[in-house]
This record gives C-alpha cells, sequence and structure tokens, in this order.
C-alpha cells in the first residue's frame, strides 16, 4: 500500500506558480489554471503576502520547469531552507535562471511573513477528504497494484509514495532518497461521478515505471546513435517535452509497462485505444513492445530481460529504418 498524502513543499512551491501564471498571465503549460474553492483561497493568499521581488523571481522561470519544481520541493526542509544542494543535477546548478540562494531567501521570507504553516495545517480536512477519496477509488478499481508492481520489476523501489498536487497540470514519477514517488495531478476528483478508469490506473503504473525504467535507458541508451528512431516519433505527433533519444526511449517503455500492467483490468476496446492514442503521439511500435513484455518471465531480473530484449528491440528498429 502506498502512502497517499498532501505534501506542503510541492503545495508551495506550484501554487506560487499558479498564482502568477493567473494574475500575470505567465504560461506555465505544467499548471492547472483551473478555480475551485481551494485554490481561490490559496490565490488569495498568495496575493496578500508575496513580494513583488518574489513575483518577479517565479516570472523570469527561477523556479524552473516541471522535473525542476518537483525536485527543489524534495529538497526544502522543515524551515524551508534549500538542503542537500551538492545532489542537485548539473542542469539545475547551471541554470541561469535558477539562483538557489535566492529562492531560499525568498522562500523563507515568504513563509514566515505569510504564516504558511497555519495556512497548510488549516486546509488539512480538504487534503485528507482528497486523499482518502482517492485512496478508496484505488482500492476499489486495482487493490492488487503494489504486488503487480513489484512482481513485474522483481524488487521494491523503496516505500511507495502518491503525492497529491492541487496544481498540477500533469504527473510525474521520481526517486527520492531511495524512495518512490508519483506525483498526481488533482483533477475533478471532488466531482460526484468522479471515478478510476482505465486512463487513470494507466497513469498509476505509468508514473511508477519511470523510476524503474530511466535508470536503465541512461545506462543502456546513453552512448547510442538512434537518431532516426527519435525524428520517426518526432514526424509523428511526439510532444516538444520529449526533446532526445534517451527520453523517447524511456517514454516508449514506461508506456508499454503501464499497459501491461493494466491490462488484466482493461476490456478489448480499452486497450486497443491506448494503443492508437500511443501511435498518435509518435510512439509508433507501442504494441510491438507490449507483446515484447510477454517475455519479461523467461529471464530471473528485469534488467536482464531489459539488456536481452528491449535494447535489441531498438537497436533493431534504427537499423529498419536507417535503410
Amino acid at each position: 500500500m502506498s502512502n497517499i498524502k498532501f505534501d506542503k513543499r510541492m503545495e508551495l512551491i506550484f501554487g506560487l506558480q499558479y498564482y502568477v501564471t493567473r494574475k500575470y498571465g505567465v504560461n506555465f503549460p505544467w499548471i492547472d489554471n483551473k478555480q475551485s474553492e481551494y485554490t481561490n483561497k490559496f490565490y488569495d493568499f498568495c496575493d496578500k503576502n508575496i513580494s513583488k521581488e518574489f513575483v518577479d523571481y517565479i516570472i523570469s522561470g527561477g523556479l524552473g520547469c516541471y522535473d525542476v519544481c518537483i525536485t527543489i520541493a524534495f529538497h526544502i526542509d522543515e524551515n524551508y531552507n534549500i538542503v542537500d544542494r551538492d545532489n542537485f543535477e548539473e542542469r539545475i546548478l547551471n541554470d541561469k535562471n535558477i539562483d538557489i540562494n535566492k529562492l531560499e531567501s525568498l522562500l523563507k521570507d515568504f513563509s514566515e511573513k505569510s504564516n504558511y504553516e497555519d495556512f497548510f495545517k488549516s486546509n488539512e480536512e480538504y487534503y485528507n477528504f482528497i486523499s482518502n477519496k482517492y485512496e478508496t477509488l484505488l482500492n476499489e478499481y486495482e487493490p492488487s497494484y503494489t504486488d503487480k508492481i513489484l512482481n513485474f520489476y522483481g524488487y521494491k523501489n523503496g516505500e511507495m509514495n502518491i503525492i497529491q498536487l492541487d496544481f498540477s497540470a500533469g504527473n510525474y514519477g521520481q526517486t527520492y532518497k531511495g524512495n518512490t514517488y508519483y506525483i498526481n495531478g488533482v483533477r475533478n476528483i471532488t466531482s460526484p461521478e468522479f471515478h478510476f478508469s482505465d486512463g487513470t490506473l494507466n497513469t498509476l503504473y505509468h508514473e511508477f515505471s519511470h523510476p524503474y525504467m530511466n535508470p536503465l535507458g541512461e545506462k543502456y541508451f546513453k552512448e547510442l546513435e538512434l537518431s532516426n528512431l527519435f525524428l520517426e516519433s518526432k514526424n509523428n505527433g511526439l510532444q516538444n517535452c520529449y526533446n532526445g533519444i534517451l527520453t523517447v526511449i524511456n517514454e516508449y517503455c514506461v508506456r508499454a509497462a503501464a499497459i501491461c500492467l493494466a491490462k488484466s483490468s482493461m476490456d478489448k476496446e480499452s486497450y486497443n485505444r491506448r494503443i492508437e492514442y500511443d501511435k498518435k503521439i509518435g510512439f509508433i511500435h507501442i504494441e510491438e513492445l507490449c507483446e515484447l513484455l510477454d517475455n519479461r518471465n523467461l529471464y530471473s531480473t528485469f534488467e536482464e530481460f531489459y539488456k536481452n530484449e528491449i535494447v535489441p528491440f531498438f537497436i533493431n528498429l534504427e537499423k529498419e529504418l536507417s535503410t
């Protein structure tokens, strides 16, 4: 069973971007600019307490893109210090828009002057309602999801956590300090007609698979030149956020894994619809890769399977595309 909750650091980082998006019309595509009783409350809270300096910093890109925001949030301690700085990726440290020292100062100043701790605690009833409802629906729809993930990958990638994030237009999977996190964008969960679907479950398996798949992609594909495969995806609807072959490989793998893990809960029509959707956004060979995953149980470890089946699969695709 996963630990399902809101995280005050995630809510703060993404909530600040939400405020700037709504107040100043800045386009952060990973921010969901919806309005609800809670988001209106957060907006008013920021409007009363945020400094012009902090607004200017956020508008200039000082919080980074989606995954950088999540990384920064993980590095914020209870007192809003930014810690473990040596573990930041070079791309964050070298980003001219991100000033870690300045950001820490602005965060501490805002949290103290606004009494953000009290604001977060004052919304505890809302956070608990969302988390409990999500957990109930998930357990009704797929009670064995943790076992499926464990059996498929063959080991437990730390504790599994689901962080509900109210301002996110998307979802994300990440490992931090040995534990696995699925960052779930809260959308329509308070609606009476909200229910778990094949797509909801697919997203959960997708994001929990990234921390398993991405390190293997880095290990086995980082030095390979697969330009034709990347170009094929790019010419067939690939989104701009996938800016290199390694991101395409990883996305291919997690999409196929998610479909396979959720397959027992899908009917044939839902399965075909998911396959066709992935094809339309650039993952042309997703069905063949899903079929390849049926060989997973022929190997004692997932990495052995990955090395002997998935790596040759993509290398052979590249060769076919080059002829």
